[in-house]
């Protein structure tokens, strides 16, 4: 019979599994039972040292008993014991087997783990994120490439901090790289400004949504990844993108799916031909038909032409007079006029028709006020006769929720609202016959802008509103337009373009990068077929 007092060969136990990113970091030890002897249970210690004294070891937890007080065979694989609550640092593992009478000597030390958790815990609202090249901060930079440490710093605000002695820095596993395969930073919002981070690989979620990991390890719907030129995380938002699946592919007569970084479903139609400038419509010269982007036709004739200039001027002080450059078939009246992006009513200026393009403000402007003048021109292209591109009528409110149109027509999907000289986005009213609902009751002086309708019946110019939300972090924001008849708005003040933003095919980039996701834009879009 087997003396229960002797055991054979103790073999080293094994880190199976390092899930230093999970809510509660685990550490797996697999321990197998000695070449003989009688094992109830084995015991798992850990340490610093390879070779410890008594002193120098923790006891970390035991493997599970077989029903009954069975013994476990020999060198037998006992079940995984997943460890819990052992600081960072480099540790040797050992195990010691266990009877009812005795235990073994302890077993040899298994490899060193380096334990670093990366689940963590804050008190405030933002985490700055930086990248270097070693754990004091060297090669201290706001872009992962070639870095093999990130560091962390907890800010009340969406700041990124330059100084690389105020981080907290951590090994990058795998590192960030720089060609191939990039990986960049992963992070789970697990709630309650509980933290988890990791590095892999990731990418925009359908092609258009969040940034998400790749890396099958990291589940995408509650992982996220930190593209180059973002170096705030924002705590009170969920992280990962729910919507994980969609097309790029789309065919004649099909309903486009897309997703966007807030996680909702957006359906449209299908674009099926890509016009040169963003514009919405195309006429051939030969047949004169007139299709849009979706492959409707909508119209057997060339639209009319759609004129369209924005100058704008550093003003100085108590300056009046602005000289435009417009042609001959300019219209007074049809101009908007901006101070220091707010749309001015027209008794606070006075505005003169064809080529002499003076616009003359009531009141002197301030040193360095921004005036901006839009001027517009639509021309009959069968009679070349001029008319208004819009009309315009105000009203003074007074903390209502409702407006009815009194004295003109009010055409629903012609209309563009300003508010004490601000844009009202789309999503703020209403409108239902000729009442005008707003969302919440305003008070102050509403000016309404009706585009006129051209000889195909539709708006003349096509003009078209688009809101979307900043985003945290977020300078670069995709959109079809034209950029010779594009304007930008933030919270309904017109921005200037190379002061505010910049433009390119495709895309704009904000001059400031956003730190709040609460902003919206209202890109407004024109089919221009000339200047003023």
């Amino acid at each position: 019979l087997p003396s229960p007092n002797i055991f054979g060969v103790v073999p080293a136990p094994v880190v199976i599994s390092n899930l230093n990113n999970l809510p509660i970091p685990t550490i797996g030890v697999q321990v197998t039972t000695s070449t003989i002897g009688i094992v109830q249970y084995a015991e798992v210690w850990y340490s610093a040292y390879a070779s410890p004294s008594p002193s120098q070891m923790i006891l970390a937890g035991t493997t599970a008993v077989q029903p009954a007080g069975i013994p476990y065979g020999n060198s037998a694989v006992m079940p995984t014991v997943n460890l819990t609550g052992i600081p960072a640092g480099n540790w040797y593992f050992f195990s010691r087997m266990v009877n009812s009478l005795t235990k073994s000597a302890y077993s040899p030390a298994s490899s060193v783990l380096d334990w670093t958790p990366l689940t963590f815990q804050y008190s405030q609202r933002y985490l700055s994120i930086a990248y270097a090249t070693s754990a004091t901060g060297a090669g201290f930079s706001a872009n992962p490439r070639g870095k093999t440490y990130f560091g962390i710093l907890s800010t009340s605000a969406a700041i990124f901090d330059t100084n690389p002695t105020d981080y907290t820095w951590y090994s990058a596993s795998p590192v960030f790289g720089t060609t191939g395969t990039l990986n960049y930073l992963l992070f789970c919002n697990r709630g309650n400004d509980l933290v988890s981070f990791a590095t892999g690989n990731a990418a925009l979620s359908a092609g258009t949504a969040l940034f998400v990991p790749t890396d099958p390890n990291y589940d995408p719907t509650i992982w996220e990844g930190l593209q180059d030129g973002f170096n705030v995380i924002d705590l009170n938002a969920r992280t990962g993108q729910l919507l994980q699946t969609g097309t790029t592919t789309v065919g004649t007569g099909e309903i486009a799916i897309t997703n966007n970084p807030q996680g909702q479903v957006v359906a449209s139609l299908a674009q099926l031909l890509s016009f040169p400038g963003g514009a919405a419509t195309l006429t051939s010269a030969v047949a004169t038909l007139t299709i849009d982007t979706y492959g409707r036709v909508v119209g057997f004739s060339q639209p009319d032409l759609f004129g369209y200039t924005m100058t704008a001027f550093d003003a100085s002080s108590g300056q009046t007079v602005f000289s435009v450059t417009r042609g001959s078939e300019y219209l007074s009246g049809n101009c908007w006029v901006f101070q220091n992006g707010c749309l001015l009513d027209t008794n606070q200026y006075t505005d003169t028709g064809g080529s002499t393009g003076t616009v003359t403000l009531s009141i002197g402007a301030n040193l360095n006020d921004i005036i901006t003048i839009i001027s517009f021109a639509s021309v009959n292209v069968s009679t070349s006769t001029t008319y208004n591109s819009f009309s315009r009528n105000s009203a003074t409110l007074s903390n209502v929720g409702s407006y009815t149109a009194s004295g003109f027509t009010l055409v629903s999907g012609n209309e563009l609202l300003f508010l004490n000289g601000t844009v009202i986005n789309a999503q703020d009213y209403n409108i239902s016959g000729q009442t005008i609902s707003f969302v919440n009751s305003v008070s102050g002086d509403l000016i309404i802008i009706q585009w006129t309708d051209n000889n195909l019946g539709v708006p003349n110019g096509t003009p078209s509103n688009t809101d979307t939300y900043t985003t945290i972090g977020q300078a670069l924001y995709p959109f079809t337009f034209n950029p010779l008849a594009f304007n930008l708005y933030n919270n309904g003040v017109l921005l200037l373009e190379t002061v505010d933003y910049s433009v390119t095919t495709g895309s704009y980039t904000l001059a400031q990068t956003p730190n709040s996701n609460l902003n919206i834009l209202v890109e407004q879009s024109f089919n221009r077929t000339g200047a003023v």
